[in-house]
């Protein structure tokens, strides 16, 4: 009589004799819940595993590949398009076009030139948006251009707040700047309550507001005005990743902070100049109730 081999144990057993009844509960469940492409009779491959046949039909690499789909935590509603109703409910409170990205998030892009966009703003202490003609090192035409005194910490918010991954993108020119008396900044998470927020001056000093006072974030970069010099155009972005907030400067990173603040309505911050937008854009989730 054949003497039955011994069984095989450990981390490195070959997979197509594995007979652990769990594993290949498992992997029915994970073969069950995809769509048909060919691996018919799902409850016929968990039975091979529990009694130890052989699988010619699904193979090595097959069988791996659903063995890491059953380990991996699920991230479908990551990736998954945003819902028409969460995109129509937007649009009833915007007055610009609203895009699906994924995750729940939604792409808001504007052109501050046309009025109807404007409008989803509100304008605390600031003047504009007012369309100027603009000569520059790469700029030759017209802008939408906001504007503030220096005795006004001025503040142009966008109305929807947002909640989670975020992201700002603009492009801008800087005119006016007094280097004494001058500010600007990115904003996000603006809490009309507490005023707490948490943004980047001129696009590359992060800070972080109480309502009270703004503080600089722990090994911050001085600031660099030369982005803005001869009526530059100068690229901003500003991203929330968990509780992580980045800014970039031409695309080059100028800082990390780590916080709690995000959540709230974005804009930015003016004092004694003016900014006018060759771009703005936003993504993320809406926190509508």
């Amino acid at each position: 009589m054949r003497e039955k081999a011994a069984p095989q144990s450990g981390r490195f057993a070959p997979c197509w004799r594995l007979r652990a009844s769990s594993l290949g509960r498992k992997l029915h469940r994970a073969v069950a819940s995809l769509p048909a492409v060919g691996l018919a009779r799902p409850r016929s491959v968990a039975g091979s595993l529990r009694s130890g046949a052989r699988l010619p039909a699904l193979g090595r690499s097959a069988l791996l590949v659903l063995l890491l789909l059953v380990a991996l935590p699920a991230r479908a509603q990551d990736t998954a398009p945003t819902s028409s109703a969460v995109v129509g409910r937007v649009e009833k409170l915007l007055r610009v076009p609203v895009r699906a990205a994924t995750g729940g998030k939604v792409t808001l892009v504007y052109d501050l030139k046309n009025e109807t966009h404007a409008e989803d703003f509100e304008s605390l202490g600031v003047d504009g948006p007012v369309t100027r003609l603009l000569h520059g090192r790469g700029v030759n035409g017209n802008y939408p251009d906001l504007g503030a005194e220096f005795e006004t910490a001025g503040l142009f918010l966008h109305k929807l707040p947002l909640k989670g991954d975020i992201t700002i993108e603009c492009q801008v020119i800087i005119r006016n700047i007094d280097l004494e008396r001058s500010d600007m900044a990115v904003v996000m998470g603006y809490d009309e309550k507490s005023r707490h927020w948490v943004g980047a001056r001129y696009g590359q000093l992060l800070v972080e507001s109480n309502g009270h006072r703004v503080a600089v974030a722990p090994g911050s970069e001085p600031l660099d005005f030369t982005a803005f010099e001869s009526l530059k155009v100068a690229s901003m972005k500003l991203v929330r990743s968990g509780k992580k907030v980045s800014v970039f400067l031409n695309g080059r990173p100028r800082g990390t902070v780590t916080t709690s603040q995000g959540d709230g309505r974005f804009g930015f911050l003016l004092t004694g100049l003016h900014v006018a937008f060759a771009s703005l854009s936003v993504t993320g989730v809406p926190d509508i109730k």
